[in-house]
């Protein structure tokens, strides 16, 4: 009976694992709008220092999401502190600028494994979430070994 339940839950944490669910991405792509002056993605500074994260989705007619306009914001700040007067690559700087944590990766890693971890290496440039995805995967493995230690001294003090 005890054999068939470490069986049985063995074999379900295994399939669970190895189920992944890859987000649709969308096929459509938006034209920019050139309300601004943008050329090849680059922007003067002070242009970029004065736009608001709703006039940055008029002007690229992308959508920001909740985590992309605090980038956006912390982009900014940072571009004030160093007080540069010259042209900056958008998409670059976004990609560059994030927080210390990265809450996407580390799901992504833990409950799609390696697989997670795959995935955002091809689809983020981020490093702070590819390094999150390695943390996530981390997490899963060691829970998984915890278990299995877990349930193989059961065995042992039931046999």
């Amino acid at each position: 009976m005890l054999k068939n339940l470490m069986r049985y839950s063995f074999l379900f944490v295994l399939m669970i694992s190895l189920m992944s669910a890859v987000p649709p991405i969308k096929s459509s792509v938006i034209e920019k709008s050139t309300t601004l002056p943008l050329k090849e993605n680059k922007m003067i500074i002070d242009q970029f220092l004065k736009m608001s994260p709703n006039q940055y989705e008029q002007l690229t007619g992308v959508n920001l999401s909740f985590k992309e306009k605090l980038v956006f914001s912390m982009l900014k700040k940072e571009l004030k502190k160093k007080n540069i007067n010259s042209t900056i690559d958008l998409e670059a700087a976004m990609a560059e600028s994030s927080n210390d944590f990265s809450w996407a990766g580390f799901f992504a890693g833990f409950f799609l494994g390696l697989i997670g971890v795959a995935f955002v290496h091809l689809l983020s440039h981020d490093k702070e979430m590819r390094r999150a995805a390695w943390f996530g995967c981390g997490v899963y493995f060691i829970l998984v070994l915890l278990y299995v230690a877990l349930l193989s001294s059961i065995f042992k003090s039931v046999y």
